[in-house]
């Protein structure tokens, strides 16, 4: 199989295309001799995902070897449901590779001009490092405190509002973590209360978000994807 190296992240690990390889939908994964790779898009020409190429160099070369058929997507796809009310996506450390993937089928599935009016604000936080190299937001959000004002090249590029939280006060971010980033902003103040917030992380983050929610926005509007 064609296994091309495409770019090095900066959070150690990088990204590889895999072509004619086996299509896999937002929220599901490639697996490969027990191996589970996070997939950042996907397609019938080429699949993205995430290596560490330092550490699995006698992967990559196996993966090169391979067939199709030797590769299985395990994990359920996302079932969103197709409203028309804004959408909020969170996402927190090992789910934004998942949410990039999520937003990139949308993009796909509905068209840019749907999915920009859909999809008000992008969050993401991590306790390391993200897995993409920061720009500055055009977006202007005065909600945030003016120095927050990170975002990720794609999204920028999408024309997607987003900002970023990081506990190890990386340039640009919201210092802390996710969770008190949104309490330090009224989502009320820019965002519909009959908006759609969908969350992605472990149960642990999923469980603060349901609680920081609570009273913001009507229960039928949340959505936790745990992963």
């Amino acid at each position: 199989m064609q296994t091309q190296f495409i770019e090095k992240l900066p959070n150690g690990l990088s990204l590889f295309r895999l072509e004619n390889c086996v299509v896999v939908l937002p929220g599901q994964w490639l697996s490969f001799k027990e191996h589970h790779f996070p997939v950042i898009q996907s397609s019938l020409d080429q699949t993205l995902i995430l290596i560490n190429e330092v550490a699995d160099k006698k992967l990559l070369e196996s993966i090169q070897q391979a067939n199709r058929s030797d590769f299985t997507v395990e994990g359920v796809a996302f079932d969103l449901p197709d409203v028309d009310d804004g959408l909020i996506f969170i996402a927190e450390d090992h789910s934004i590779a998942l949410l990039f993937a999520l937003i990139n089928y949308l993009k796909d599935q509905w068209g840019l001009k749907t999915l920009r009016s859909r999809l008000r604000l992008v969050l993401f936080g991590t306790h390391s490092i993200f897995p993409f190299t920061t720009v500055p937001s055009l977006f202007m959000l005065p909600e945030f405190k003016s120095h927050t004002i990170a975002s990720s090249q794609l999204l920028e590029d999408l024309k997607i509002p987003a900002r970023l939280a990081s506990v190890d006060e990386l340039p640009g971010c919201f210092t802390g973590t996710l969770q008190a980033l949104i309490e330090d902003i009224n989502i009320h103040s820019f965002v519909p209360h009959d908006a759609t917030v969908v969350a992605f992380g472990d149960k642990h983050f999923l469980t603060d978000i349901k609680k920081l929610l609570a009273n913001k926005i009507n229960k039928q509007h949340l959505i936790l994807y745990p992963h």
